[in-house]
């Protein structure tokens, strides 16, 4: 699940490393809010998850696999961003899933 949102350039913690944590960088995105909502009960509305949003570890591409195990880091393409990146959102935004609705993502950031 998604932790934490930091801004582009942020400092990383020494124990913030594969295989504990993987860094997924999406530059010039102010923010990814939506991911970081927890999901509430429909009964209830009490927090049954600390994240609504997961992400489908075990489906990426051997490719993400392999790059995540090597450096801990991916960048994602997202908007106008003109740099260097790995893959683009387009590329996986499918491999997060809501998990109150069972949907992996289709829309942009």
């Amino acid at each position: 699940m998604i932790v934490e949102e930091r801004a582009d350039n942020a400092p990383r913690g020494t124990l913030e490393k594969w295989p504990a944590f993987a860094w997924i960088c999406i530059p010039g995105i102010e923010t990814v809010g939506k991911y970081m909502q927890p999901e509430l009960s429909a009964l209830t509305g009490e927090v049954t998850r600390r994240r609504r949003w997961r992400i489908r570890w075990a489906d990426l591409p051997l490719a993400v696999r392999n790059k995540l195990q090597a450096t801990g880091q991916i960048t994602i393409k997202a908007g106008d961003y003109a740099g260097a990146y790995d893959y683009t959102w387009a590329q996986v935004r499918n491999y997060f899933r809501d998990s109150q609705t069972g949907l992996d993502e289709s829309g942009d950031l």
